[in-house]
């Protein structure tokens, strides 16, 4: 069977069409973040490219950890103040400032690493996505959301939106996880959204 073959009939078992309107839900979800932290089921998760960490603001925070470059990749440089703007951002929630295709952190270190609207922003997608499954705990979860902008209308501006580098399709969102990690996962989950911007959400096994 060829690669092509392959990935086409990976992509036909595994992907669910919708036209829900919950990627932060699903993520939520996925890492048993619930409305006023304190969840039973919460996962250790790490945060890739977390910005001010509002997504997973209920997420009791001895169990969340953010990184982000912050825009220090693009300049060189990151200013003081905004080191403290995210600092009350993140509300006592603990980050690091850190590159994507470099994480400071040990192998098999958390539950889940999240990489949400992440990938289509970095020069190195392959690097990110090595360095996300080894983060991951063996038997743990790497929950990856991307736009699928071939699939937008005119009105949401396709193609144009500032700091994205790649641009996903069934087959280019599959090839860059095999190429990443190979064997090393197994795609549980492949959502197609189309739900006003229309998304792909993948939900990664790492193996034990």
């Amino acid at each position: 069977m060829t690669f092509v073959q392959d990935t086409r009939d990976l992509i036909a078992s595994r992907m669910i069409t919708t036209k829900d309107t919950g990627r932060f839900a699903w993520l939520r979800k996925n890492t048993g973040t619930a409305a006023g932290g304190g969840a039973a089921s919460a996962k250790s998760i790490l945060d890739v490219g977390c910005f001010d960490g509002e997504m997973f603001k209920d997420h009791p925070p001895a169990m969340y950890m953010g990184v982000d470059s912050f825009g220090g990749r693009k300049t060189n440089r990151i200013l003081p103040e905004q080191i403290e703007s995210v600092k009350h951002a993140m509300r006592g929630r603990r980050f690091v400032i850190s590159d994507a295709g470099f994480l400071p952190f040990k192998d098999n270190t958390f539950d889940a690493v999240v990489c949400a609207e992440v990938l289509e922003h970095i020069w190195a997608p392959v690097q990110a996505l090595q360095e996300a499954v080894r983060a991951a705990k063996n038997g743990g979860i790497i929950l990856i959301t991307v736009p699928d902008e071939f699939n937008w209308t005119a009105e949401l501006t396709p193609f144009a939106h500032y700091g994205h580098m790649h641009f996903f399709n069934d087959y280019t969102i599959v090839s860059l996880i095999r190429e990443a990690v190979g064997s090393r996962v197994q795609i549980e989950e492949f959502i197609h959204d189309f739900c006003g911007f229309v998304f792909y959400y993948v939900k990664l096994r790492k193996g034990t």
